[in-house]
């Protein structure tokens, strides 16, 4: 955001050069004497111009952060995935974060798709499921979820 409020004021600073040329060449052409360039300093932005550039930003996620972290781009915590952690436990706590939100987005989805086939041939497919895929005394996806599922009606 600082970059774009800065572009903003770049741009408005230009305008006001433009503005002053305009009438500077009018000026010169009815035949008066040139005056002196200004020095245009950077304009600060009214409140309304500083809404307007946080108005226009579009709203970002995690699918924008992991993909600027795959180009390497100069996000404070993409080290972290270029170079490593200097010790576990930043690398520990950002992989707990994306477990929990897997986690609760497959909850989410598992639970609409329960709404639209019924809570009891849901949980018997679910418990197919498992019982197949599943290594026994691991709780982890679906079987970390399953007895959370089953409860729910």
């Amino acid at each position: 955001m600082p970059e774009r409020i800065r572009k903003k004021r770049e741009n408005k600073r230009a305008a006001r050069r433009r503005a002053w040329q305009e009438e500077e060449d009018e000026r010169l052409r009815i035949g008066r004497r040139p005056r002196q360039v200004p020095r245009f300093r950077l304009p600060q932005l009214t409140k309304a111009e500083k809404e307007d550039v946080r108005r226009r930003l579009r709203p970002f996620g995690l699918i924008d952060y992991l993909y600027r972290l795959r180009l390497r781009s100069n996000y404070e915590d993409s080290a972290m995935f270029i170079d490593g952690p200097e010790d576990e436990g930043p690398s520990e706590q950002v992989r707990s974060d994306l477990c929990l939100l897997a986690g609760s987005t497959s909850l989410l989805c598992e639970l609409y798709i329960m709404r639209l086939l019924g809570h009891a041939l849901f949980v018997d497919w679910a418990r197919h499921w498992l019982d197949r895929n599943t290594v026994s005394g691991l709780a982890a996806g679906l079987a970390q979820r399953f007895e959370l599922l089953e409860v729910i009606n």
